[in-house]
């Protein structure tokens, strides 16, 4: 059994696990995929709103890097992943959990994606790197659908897939919005997200809802 696999939570054949700080964040889950690199966290607050507003990782009482409100974040092949997404940018970082070297970034421009494949001038060496954005090249016949599309990186090649499944609902901009997103051997998508229940899709067909309990 591959050591790294199995504290990485990918022996059990979906790709890594993801966390959204701070809402989809388990902190005592998270420092057990860290710890093997001497890091450990501290939460931040902010002082009027109480709410978590940062997260420190920390080696020997040093922080090494700060993850800011909103941030979404994996741990792969001893790196951490950081991503972000705003209306038209996708930012992607690759951080080496040593810190022994420079973090890695590759910026998207969303409204250049096209529906289908297209190519990355450059990347990080990323395999199955699947989240969730909106673009406006999603189209539906009736207004009230949302816009959200799969994107799915590996190595230079960036899939964008439409989110019929969720679009289709007819969206809560806001309010109701998918978060985490893994792919297990099948080829289907495992998701969860924002005042939603956990979900199993096909992910390159129209896909049906499967509700299911970790």
């Amino acid at each position: 059994m591959n050591l790294i696999k199995k504290i990485f939570g990918q022996e059990n054949g979906l790709t890594s696990r993801q966390f959204y700080f701070p809402y989809f964040f388990n902190e005592r889950d998270f420092r057990k995929l860290i710890s093997p690199f001497n890091l450990t966290t501290e939460v931040k607050f902010d002082e009027k709103t109480k709410m978590a507003s940062e997260l420190d990782l920390i080696n020997n009482n040093e922080t090494k890097l700060t993850i800011e409100f909103g941030q979404s974040l994996m741990i792969e092949n001893e790196n951490l992943i950081t991503w972000s997404t705003d209306k038209d940018t996708l930012t992607i970082k690759k951080f080496d959990l040593e810190f022994n070297s420079d973090s890695k970034i590759i910026e998207i421009e969303i409204p250049k994606l096209e529906l289908g494949t297209n190519q990355l001038e450059n990347n990080l060496g990323l395999t199955n790197f699947i989240t969730y954005i909106r673009s406006e090249k999603i189209k539906y016949d009736l207004d009230y659908y949302e816009t959200f599309a799969i994107i799915v990186i590996t190595d230079d090649v960036v899939e964008m897939i439409p989110f019929d499944w969720f679009n289709e609902k007819g969206g809560d901009y806001g309010y109701v919005w998918p978060a985490l997103a893994q792919i297990d051997t099948y080829g289907n998508l495992i998701g969860s997200g924002m005042r939603m229940e956990n979900f199993k899709t096909e992910l390159r067909k129209k896909a049906y809802n499967t509700v299911y309990s970790k």
